[in-house]
């Protein structure tokens, strides 16, 4: 559900409001995937992701400029894990269980502006705070393990994100330079190990070529990819 207010001709503002649900998977990660005995032991108590969305903008349009920021939460719920039942050196069978719920929010703002003709400078940075509400508990032979989730951020998820390009296009010849920053994101649950934040550069450049022979149209392109040779 969504609606929208324009405030002037070039000006709005905007809101949308969704619930969604996440089928069960017919995989490794979901409840068919486990052995019959286990799915037995489930069936009745696991229950399918769900979300529940809102977002809240507003949005610029000029002749030279545009822009749009963006405010927006989830409430995802009834998050879905594969459990090991045992220690992992063993192998044994895993449970799918619900180990609760994890809130995202979220600022979004970007930025076009063409100071001159064909050329434009384009802006974007997202904002993420995303975590775990809840621990969860690791049921095994040898007792019961609780791990400490509660209040960690999610895994591979960078609270920011911003990216910078800068293009040239007159319908013919086209080039752009753009820069990406991403930041540092954990990649275990207890957030105990992370990978570093890193920015990449690029560019490209090319040219159109109109009614060449029997072609009507033809492109020529390179792109160069992560110019500075970083190592991320």
């Amino acid at each position: 559900m969504g609606v929208n207010w324009s405030l002037a001709a070039d000006q709005e503002v905007f809101a949308s409001f969704a619930r969604n649900v996440h089928t069960f998977q017919g995989s490794n990660s979901g409840p068919f995937g486990v052995t019959a005995e286990v799915f037995e032991r489930i069936r009745g108590t696991v229950k399918p992701e769900t979300s529940t969305n809102y977002e809240l903008g507003w949005r610029f349009s000029g002749a030279a400029l545009n822009t749009s920021v963006t405010a927006y939460r989830v409430d995802f719920d009834d998050r879905l894990l594969a459990i090991p039942q045992c220690l992992g050196i063993i192998g044994c069978e895993s449970s799918i269980a619900n180990v609760g719920s994890v809130k995202t929010n979220g600022i979004e703002a970007a930025l076009s502006w063409r100071p001159m003709t064909h050329v434009t400078w384009f802006n974007s940075a997202a904002w993420n705070d995303s975590e775990y509400d809840d621990d969860y508990t690791i049921e095994t032979e040898d007792g019961a393990t609780v791990v400490p989730t509660a209040g960690k951020q999610v895994v591979d998820a960078p609270e920011w994100i911003v990216r910078s390009e800068l293009s040239y296009d007159n319908g013919a010849f086209f080039a752009r330079l753009d820069a990406n920053y991403v930041d540092e994101r954990f990649y275990t649950y207890l957030n105990d190990a992370s990978a570093k934040s890193y920015t990449l550069f690029n560019s490209g450049f090319g040219y159109r070529f109109d009614s060449l022979g029997m072609v009507k149209q033809l492109t020529l392109q390179a792109d160069i990819t992560n110019l500075a040779d970083k190592e991320y």
